[in-house]
């Protein structure tokens, strides 16, 4: 994105308020969010705009909690394996079947959900049906994935064990809010004009219209004027 695109895009769409997030902006126009804070920052030097650091936290999956959201949790894994008809399933074929890391990792929260027991060498089934919250959960983060505020509806206690599992990671964006140019005492006032331009003809022979004579386009400048004085109200300075 260059300096005369963003510009008009920021005349468009930032209003008085302007940007709230550069990082979002540039999600939505497509645009590389480092590209774009050099062009920030290269105006905000120049005085055409003000910028205001910010850092938003959020949560974010690892290639774990990836696999997790795809295929299910361990525990889910686990009880799907167990024979549901009472009889349960012994851990040598649960190992058999899913693998000793599945069957350790998935053990413990079906425990201390009482969703299993054990009956000897054997796992049982103590409840009919397993909801998989990992995965649940995992889902309500991809949802928010990279937005402010990722964690709200997260208990505390359930992202230290999502972060203790190694489903997720924590990550912390910068960006800037992007504002408008306020006017201060002996600074010139940037605004965007529309202005001709020539347009040399075609080397082929061929203007923009079809025919050699020059053209005429229009271009966007940056034009900067000094501020205005502010109207005096009638009858100020009257003694």
């Amino acid at each position: 994105m260059d300096e005369s695109t963003f510009l008009q895009l920021f005349q468009q769409e930032g209003g008085e308020d302007g940007i709230p997030d550069s990082f979002l902006f540039a999600a939505a126009h497509a645009a590389d969010h480092q590209a774009l804070i050099g062009l920030l920052n290269s105006l905000a030097a120049d005085g055409l705009l003000e910028l205001t650091s910010r850092a938003s936290t959020f949560l974010e999956l690892t290639e774990e909690g990836k696999k997790v959201l795809a295929d299910g949790s361990p525990e889910a894994k686990v009880f799907a394996a167990i024979s549901p008809t009472g009889e349960g399933t012994t851990q040598e074929a649960l190992l058999k079947a899913l693998g000793k890391d599945c069957v350790k990792i998935g053990m413990g929260p079906l425990m201390k959900a009482k969703a299993v027991r054990k009956e000897g060498d054997k796992l049982v089934r103590a409840v009919p049906e397993f909801q998989d919250g990992t995965q649940a959960v995992l889902r309500q983060v991809t949802g928010q994935e990279g937005k402010e505020g990722q964690a709200q509806g997260l208990s505390e206690e359930v992202v230290k064990t999502l972060r203790k599992r190694q489903l997720v990671t924590q990550v912390t964006r910068k960006s800037f809010s992007v504002h408008p140019w306020r006017p201060r005492p002996g600074r010139l006032f940037p605004s965007l004009v529309e202005s001709p331009c020539s347009v040399p003809p075609d080397p082929a022979g061929h203007g923009l219209h079809g025919d050699a004579d020059e053209q005429v386009g229009r271009v966007f400048l940056l034009e900067l004027r000094r501020p205005l004085p502010a109207p005096v109200p009638p009858g100020a300075g009257r003694s």
